[in-house]
């Protein structure tokens, strides 16, 4: 059974609102558009690339945790794992990033 596209939009959005709120354990989650870093072998650099997180992973490491991302790469047939310093949230940084190319 499908479900409804409002009922999943209201999910999404939920999910979204949790973690600004900071109840939300991991900065994404699967399914989110993000910008993640990739090095771009024209440009010889990283690049910020748009993508969506399809898993997470949290490891501790002595007193700390890291977590690192799963993104796929849209337009690319590309799959990285992502440091959580290198991804960002997709709509908040369109404007500065997403309108630069």
């Amino acid at each position: 059974p499908e479900q409804d596209p409002v009922v999943e939009d209201e999910l999404y959005l939920r999910k979204h609102l949790g973690r600004e709120r900071g109840h939300r354990k991991t900065k994404f989650f699967r399914s989110e558009l993000c910008w993640a870093k990739r090095f771009d072998d024209q440009l010889g650099r990283l690049v910020w690339w748009p993508g969506m997180v399809s898993d997470f992973e949290t490891r501790s490491l002595k007193s700390k945790s890291k977590t690192t991302y799963t993104v796929k790469f849209f337009a690319l047939d590309e799959n990285a794992e992502i440091h959580e310093t290198e991804i960002l949230p997709f709509m908040p940084h369109y404007e500065g990033i997403g309108h630069k190319r």
